[in-house]
């Protein structure tokens, strides 16, 4: 005798085309956008100027920033003899453009005031005062180069508006010609700024 499984598979082929469909998903984030600027200070309080950035996020966790900051008082640094002091004191960071993607530490948004602590790594372009030369006016050479940056941003917000307070190291490496060696430096740089998110 003879058995067939025709009437179950039959039936599993009847219950599999009677379902109904189904739809696996999550609703979509609102976007997050943020546009900052403020105060900033490079290498201490040597280099006062302004930051601007706009920050965004591409996960509940993931945020990126580009921005650049500026310096727009006179670069001041006292001479350096360049046979005796180390090649990376010869740079005093001055202007910054960068973006830096980060994680924040994830919570949740309540109503009314909110925060974000976000870690930061990410890739720059710097512009240094060199103290180790001089141009024909008698004014300390500005240097370029491309630079690696770590950092964190700390947001404090009521509704839309906020405060942004960030930290951020550059390190970059340079030829120093007045000591005829290459150099590596980290200089740092915070702000403070107002911030709007849409």
């Amino acid at each position: 005798m003879v058995r067939t499984r025709a009437p179950q598979a039959a039936a599993l082929i009847a219950g599999v085309l009677a379902a109904p469909v189904a739809w696996a998903g999550r609703p979509p984030m609102d976007p997050l956008n943020r546009i900052h600027a403020g105060l900033s200070l490079a290498d201490g309080t040597e280099n006062t100027g302004f930051q601007v950035g706009f920050d965004s996020r591409l996960t509940r966790v993931v945020h990126v920033d580009a921005g650049m900051f500026l310096s727009v008082d006179e670069a001041v640094q006292a001479e350096v003899d360049p046979l005796v002091d180390d090649p990376k004191s010869f740079y005093s960071l001055r202007h910054g453009v960068f973006v830096a993607p980060g994680a924040r530490i994830p919570h949740r948004y309540g109503e009314g005031f909110n925060w974000d602590l976000i870690g930061r790594g990410g890739f720059a372009v710097i512009w240094a005062a060199d103290s180790s030369q001089k141009d024909q006016n008698d004014q300390m050479v500005t240097v370029s180069e491309p630079a690696l940056l770590l950092g964190a941003d700390l947001l404090l917000r009521y509704d839309r508006v906020g405060l942004n307070l960030s930290g951020k190291a550059f390190g970059f490496h340079t030829y120093a010609p007045a000591a005829r060696v290459e150099a590596n430096a980290v200089r740092p740089q915070v702000a403070a700024e107002l911030l709007f998110q849409f």
